[in-house]
This record gives structure tokens, C-alpha cells and sequence, in this order.
């Protein structure tokens, strides 16, 4: 068993992996590591609720469960066999179901593995695995996929980028507004004070371009969280599964269009730029 920290408390740890350098991982490389007695924060539970509007008072998101998740890849990426640098890993896409409701008052169990597939050269593309469960029951499960970018082939692709490429983009012609979503220059800011999430690309501009990159990006999971709040509201009930694919980061500010199409008890849905004409992320819900 091991203690599960915070995300702040890994922050700085997380900027060290940089001295990993770019090994190479040229076979399959897999870990796993168990976190026990993990308590539910109650008031963080709240504070993330009614920051991205969730009207649902008697039970949790089933989103907010992927931030326990993340503090457990996290704390695989910083196991000292793991050989890829934190900074660099992209997140593409994101699973999460929740099978129940815990007990507050009860801690869980939180169990994590990843698989990275070995490769001579070209991109790497790890797969974390996270159960969470409380007295030996699973109550959510998340699967989310990354990249670490790396030259020499540009020709290869691994299954998961294949599963994604041959996967139909859906006709949203027909899609039903579920309004706009206005993305203020802080909101990195705010959304990392409920989360724990204090990537800095995330917060500060100036660290953003230091990393390559135009300007501040808004977080991946606080679009999906608003997204899914959204949903919850037109339908007047809860999501207890969303799969998710990140397209195009949003640079903030930014104001964004949701969209959702029903297709029997599943909904799929897209954020894009108001024209349209950039799609941030699509997924699916129930």
C-alpha cells in the first residue's frame, strides 16, 4: 500500500521528472500501485459541485471522481521506474464510470496501473487504469490515454491512435444547442483552486510559452465538467458514464459552443469554437 499525496504536494516532483530526459522504451513497459485508506473530502466535493453548476445535491459527480483518479496516475508517473517526464505527456482521451455512490464517512481504495507499448522510435502512448473502491466494492472506474510525442515515427501508429482514427465523427448537423460557455482569462486559476489541478499552462501564461505553447490552455477536465453539468441540467438526471476525446486545447479567454445529439440513452455531444469550425472535444454520455 502506498500514501496517495495531493496534487499540489506532487507538483514540484512532477516538474523534476524533466531530468528524465527522453528514454527509450522499447518494451512494453507496465506498473501498478495500490492506495489505501483514501479519505473523501466532503467540502472539496461540494466546492467542486457548485463550481461547475452541478444541480444534483443528494449524490457526487460522477466527473469529480476523475480527480481522485489523476492524483493516482499522477502518483504512478512519479514512481521512480516510470521513464517518461511528466511535462510532454498530452492527454487525448478520458473514460469514467461511476457503478455507485460511496459512503462519505468511509475511506477508499484506490488502485492504479499503466501500460506504455513498447516501441523502437516514434510516439509513446500510456494507458492509465484507475478502480476506485470502498469496502471491496468498485464504485468507479477511468481509463485515460496520452501521448508523449517523440520523432522517427511519424509512419507508426499504436492501436489506440488507430482505435481513434477509424472511430465515424458523428453528423452533428442536426445537434441541439446546449448553449455557450464563456472561458475568462482566470478561470486556470479558479478551477485549479477546487480541483488541486495547478499545471501551470494551465495558470500562467508566461509558463505556457515557456512549454511551446501560444498562451494559457483552459483544463481538459474542467470543459468536460461543465459540459456534463450542462447535460445534467437539460435532462434533469444524472450522467453516470462520460468517454471523452480531446481534440484542439482552447487558449483562453475563450468563449465555447456545446452541442448534443440523443441517440436512445447515450448522448453524444462536442465543444467547439463559435464558428464551429474548431472542435475542442466530443465524447458521449449516459
Amino acid at each position: 500500500m502506498a500514501h496517495l499525496n495531493s496534487i499540489p504536494q506532487m507538483l514540484l516532483p512532477v516538474m523534476l521528472t524533466l531530468t528524465r530526459g527522453n528514454p527509450p522504451v522499447k518494451q512494453t513497459f507496465t506498473l501498478a500501485e495500490t492506495f489505501d485508506d483514501v479519505i473523501l473530502d466532503v467540502a472539496n466535493i461540494k466546492e467542486y459541485s457548485a463550481f461547475c453548476g452541478f444541480a444534483q445535491t443528494d449524490s457526487i459527480p460522477a466527473t469529480w471522481f476523475y480527480l481522485l483518479a489523476q492524483r493516482a496516475q499522477i502518483a504512478l508517473i512519479l514512481h521512480r521506474k516510470f521513464p517518461l517526464a511528466a511535462p510532454g505527456l498530452v492527454h487525448l482521451t478520458n473514460s469514467l464510470e461511476i457503478l455507485a455512490q460511496p459512503r462519505l464517512d468511509k475511506p477508499v481504495t484506490i488502485t492504479s496501473s499503466v501500460v506504455i507499448e513498447g516501441k523502437e522510435r516514434g510516439s509513446l502512448f500510456p494507458t492509465f487504469t484507475v478502480d476506485i473502491l470502498q469496502e471491496g466494492r468498485t464504485i468507479a472506474h477511468c481509463t485515460s490515454g496520452y501521448i508523449a510525442k517523440r520523432s522517427g515515427g511519424s509512419s507508426e501508429k499504436s492501436s489506440q491512435s488507430s482505435e481513434r482514427a477509424s472511430q465515424a465523427v458523428p453528423d452533428f448537423s442536426a445537434a441541439k444547442s446546449a448553449g455557450t460557455l464563456t472561458m475568462p482569462d482566470a478561470i486556470g486559476w479558479e478551477y485549479a483552486k477546487v480541483s488541486g489541478d495547478y499545471n501551470p499552462i494551465h495558470i500562467a501564461g508566461v509558463m505556457a510559452r515557456a512549454f511551446g505553447l501560444p498562451g494559457k490552455l483552459a483544463h481538459g477536465w474542467y470543459s468536460v465538467s461543465m459540459f456534463v453539468s450542462a447535460l445534467e441540467r437539460i435532462k434533469n438526471s444524472a450522467v453516470t458514464k462520460v468517454d471523452v476525446q480531446f481534440q484542439k486545447p482552447i487558449l483562453l479567454p475563450a468563449t465555447v459552443a456545446l452541442e448534443y445529439l440523443d441517440e436512445g440513452v447515450t448522448t453524444l455531444f462536442r465543444m467547439t469554437s463559435e464558428d464551429k469550425r474548431t472542435v475542442h472535444l466530443m465524447g458521449k454520455a449516459q
